[in-house]
């Protein structure tokens, strides 16, 4: 490497005859070429590394987020009414939706390949940006120990494991993406510091908002300006306050501008309808169980970066119990974190990166902690990613005190490369688990034998393949007849560990109505009505198994219950139209699209059944 100059970070109000740049560039390396060799040395790692996910299919949840793009129109049109439309009910993460439109636009469909590329370039695009992010920082006066540091970092945080879940699955794009525009927005924030650009307020709220419009954990990563200037940049006190109020104005005009845009959509969000058996706070919801909770999932969270094994698809209900205040992984997180914290104090003076990282981590993960928000699952390995990023700076800042590095002939360590070979070996053993749903529930769920949530997803996962290929023109029997067969098991087991599971007794009614055992699927789906009277998939199943007794009154009653509160053209008003076409009440059938057509009349859908109806 080539000698760069050292310089010192110095007082943010420099001479005035120092120009901008002059006074905010002792790092030349970020105006040079050189740094481009950097880019593509980690574009090329992470295609290495994660290219091969692009022969990949649809995985974990991967369709249920694309369906979303049933409503949209590849038009301008269509691109408008991304704005006005929920993400799955729960959320508003129109940036995520837009960049599916997009590749359906550019290729005419929506391909699992071609997604799971667009994962790598956007992991690629965060390796860029956290490198010059790093650069940005001044962590260290010494350019060339700085540029040692970005480039560890950056590499960490490309091969350590926890992120597997985040580029192998499609569904965490919204993850890539919120966190992408996050760190543009702190550079933009820390260049603002440093050279004094009023200008940047603007760009740095629209890094913001598409960072929020990508999914809200992105709001955390405000902390990392605010930390660099509190302790990397020698200021008067006034000067500090004032740029730290930028910084909040920034995300401030960001939020305001996300919740004029909440006004489009024509439903507002719901609240996630967390149950028992997805967290078990939900059943005894005490201050000191929240507490509890918070240090159990913090547990999990510093195990998922500290053990790069045990990462599950989905946790809850019984995986995770919960215990008491004083509980083992309780205790020795309390521990963890009080010697975390010691050793972060200790070194401030001479180092002040370990408690910068410290600091950032808590706050980032603290949304994901069950404190405030209460998380299906409990835990989730991809909540942890933008917070794993404290995580990798400090193991980065570590090797680099450690062999006081100030060249890449650190990368030649007996240490770092064996760290490097562990987690490159668990990433590549965890990333073939993502190839599809059936690997990773059969990868996953020996490990899960208490979790609820686990089966039901399972079960999901076989009952839909089932189905869905049962509906082809020529399927095959005995492999639909296998799919069925495991999905009932896996739901009978599920119903085992935790009985009032609405999903799991309408599995079962599927499996018994695919099995044209109609008095059984009759039977399941009552349960389900009887667990949750609110639960409208369930009541559609009742109208349509009557539908297959020949009760066609009972029919077009429960399917007339579920249209009438369903805020769309649904299962239940399609059933409902079929039904009456195949009994020849075709008045009936057209009374009824006339009806919905004036409830629903952009709905693609029913435009769709109009069209297929002529």
């Amino acid at each position: 490497m080539s000698k760069i100059k050292k310089y010192h970070p110095g007082n943010l109000t420099a001479s005035k005859k120092s120009t901008p740049k002059e006074n905010y560039s002792g790092i030349k390396f970020l105006f040079s070429n050189k740094k481009h060799l950097h880019y593509t040395l980690l574009t090329i790692l992470t295609f290495c590394l994660y290219g091969w996910t692009g022969t990949f299919d649809y995985g974990f949840s991967d369709q249920y987020v694309l369906s979303a793009l049933n409503n949209l129109d590849n038009t301008f049109k269509g691109f408008l009414n991304i704005f006005k439309q929920t993400y799955a009910g729960s959320d508003y993460r129109p940036v995520t939706v837009l960049s599916f439109w997009l590749e359906r636009y550019l290729f005419n469909q929506t391909n699992p390949h071609i997604s799971h590329l667009v994962n790598v370039l956007l992991l690629a695009a965060i390796l860029i940006k956290l490198y010059d992010l790093i650069l940005l920082s001044r962590f260290y006066a010494d350019e060339n120990k700085l540029i040692v540091l970005a480039m560890l970092t950056s590499l960490f945080f490309l091969i350590h494991p926890n992120h597997v879940s985040v580029v192998a699955n499609i569904k965490s794009r919204d993850n890539l993406l919120s966190m992408l525009f996050g760190v543009l927005a702190c550079m933009q924030i820390i260049r603002l510091f440093d050279l004094k650009q009023y200008w940047r307020i603007a760009l740095s709220s629209l890094y913001l908002l598409l960072a929020i419009f990508s999914k809200l954990d992105s709001g955390t990563l405000i902390l990392v300006p605010i930390l660099l200037v509190l302790f990397y940049r020698k200021t008067d006190n006034r000067t500090m306050v004032k740029y730290i109020a930028i910084t909040v104005t920034a995300f401030f005009i960001a939020s305001v501008l996300r919740n004029l845009f909440l006004q489009l959509p024509s439903e507002g969000l719901n609240a996630v309808n967390v149950q028992f058996d997805k967290n078990p706070i939900v059943a005894d919801d005490t201050f000191i169980h929240r507490i509890s909770l918070a240090l159990t999932s913090l547990y999990y969270y510093l195990k998922f970066l500290l053990i790069p094994w045990g990462y599950h698809f989905i946790f809850g209900y019984n995986q995770i119990p919960l215990t008491g205040l004083f509980s083992i992984p309780n205790t020795i997180v309390f521990t963890v974190l009080l010697v975390f914290f010691s050793l972060a104090i200790i070194q401030f003076k001479k180092n002040k990166i370990y408690l910068f990282a410290l600091l950032f981590y808590l706050f980032s993960i603290s949304f994901a902690l069950n404190l405030v928000t209460t998380i299906v699952g409990i835990v989730s390995d991809r909540h942890n990613f933008i917070p794993s990023l404290a995580f990798c700076l400090a193991l980065a800042a570590l090797f680099t005190d450690l062999y006081k590095a100030e060249s890449f002939s650190i990368f030649k360590k007996p240490v770092l490369i064996s760290l490097v070979m562990v987690y490159l070996f668990f990433t590549i053993y965890r990333t073939k688990d993502w190839k599809n749903n059936f690997t990773l529930v059969e990868h996953d769920l020996p490990y899960l034998t208490e979790s609820v949530n686990a089966h039901r997803i399972a079960a999901a996962t076989y009952c839909n393949e089932a189905l869905s290929e049962e509906m082809k023109p020529s399927y095959d029997r005995t492999y639909t007849d296998q799919l069925i067969q495991k999905a009932e098991q896996y739901a009978i087991k599920g119903l085992e560990i935790y009985e009032p599971v609405v999903e799991l007794w309408e599995i079962k009614g599927l499996c018994s109505l695919y099995k044209k055992d109609y008095q059984a699927a009759l039977t399941n789906f009552i349960k389900c009505r009887n667990i949750d009277s609110n639960y409208l998939g369930a009541i559609n199943y009742i109208g349509f198994t009557y539908w297959k007794l020949n009760n066609t009154d009972s029919a077009f009653y429960y399917f007339d219950y579920v249209v009438k509160r369903e805020p769309f053209f649904g299962y239940s008003a399609n059933n409902m139209v079929d039904m009456l076409i195949a009994n020849n009440q075709k008045r009936e059938a057209d009374s009824i699209l006339h009806y919905l057509k004036q409830r629903f009349p952009e709905d693609n859908r029913l435009n769709r059944k109009l069209e297929e109806l002529k």
